[in-house]
Parts: C-alpha cells; sequence; structure tokens
C-alpha cells in the first residue's frame, strides 16, 4: 500500500511484523470519561463471506472478468453476504482469488477495535505499524 508522509512516498506490506510501541495508560491522553481505550466491534453486516473480484484477463482481450471468492463456512454460519471489489492492475485469476480471499478473511477475522488518543509519541507511525495495547 503507498503512503505519502508528506515529504516521501513508501509502500507498506500487510505482513506479520514485531510491534513496535506498546500503549497504556501511562502514555496516551486520559479522556474525561476516565476510560482510555474505547473497543468496539464491526457489525456482522460488515463481515463479507462472498466477495466478486473484477480483475483484466489477457486470454479474453483486456476485457474485465469476475472471479467469485467464498467461505463456504461461514456462509452456511452467517448466511451468504457478498460485496464486490476491483483488484487494480490484476491480470491473473488467482491473484484476483488471493485478494478475494485476503478480504474475506480479513473482514471475518479482524472485528475488534480500540479507539484511544496519544500525544505526541504517536507522531512517530506510519501506517502498518504494528503496537500493542495493554489496558486493565
Amino acid at each position: 500500500m503507498p503512503v505519502w508522509n508528506g515529504q516521501t512516498l513508501t509502500f507498506v506490506q500487510d505482513r506479520p511484523s514485531d510491534k513496535v510501541w506498546t500503549y497504556n495508560r501511562s502514555n496516551v491522553v486520559m479522556p474525561d470519561d476516565g476510560a482510555p481505550f474505547r473497543y468496539s466491534f464491526s457489525a456482522l453486516k460488515d463481515r463479507h463471506n462472498a466477495v466478486e473480484v473484477n480483475w483484466i484477463d489477457p486470454d479474453n482481450g483486456h476485457e474485465t472478468a469476475t472471479e467469485l471468492v467464498e467461505d463456504t463456512q461461514a456462509i452456511l454460519r452467517y448466511g451468504r453476504n457478498v460485496t464486490k471489489m476491483d483488484a487494480f492492475g490484476c491480470t491473473s485469476r488467482g491473484q484476483a482469488h488471493r485478494a478475494g480471499l485476503w478480504l474475506i478473511k480479513t473482514e471475518l477475522l479482524e472485528t475488534q477495535t480500540v479507539d484511544f488518543s496519544v500525544g505526541a509519541e504517536g507522531l512517530r507511525h506510519v501506517p502498518g505499524d504494528v503496537i500493542e495495547i495493554c489496558d486493565d
């Protein structure tokens, strides 16, 4: 994913990596309600288990083709929830399938978010940095 930080263009990759920083009650901005970390979950309707991926098929005159990717276990459990995506620059059916699988797995497995505020130390991070949250 391309990232512009105001001075340079860099690229980050969604892959496992070591944590770069740990946040806890001592290094976050404490809100008036006294709860520095606010947790929420994605809505079930936002967790897709099937995706129609549009990609460019060089074997068909570079026309747009569609690859259907499904998680059958999730469909049986939650019912079918389809979305669409364009795999920008994709010219391979296998790559389109992987892009769709990534979207499905990300939406089904990464369901919890945490919201918190930090001071100046938060300026050191770039998109893709892995951080650790230590909460009571």
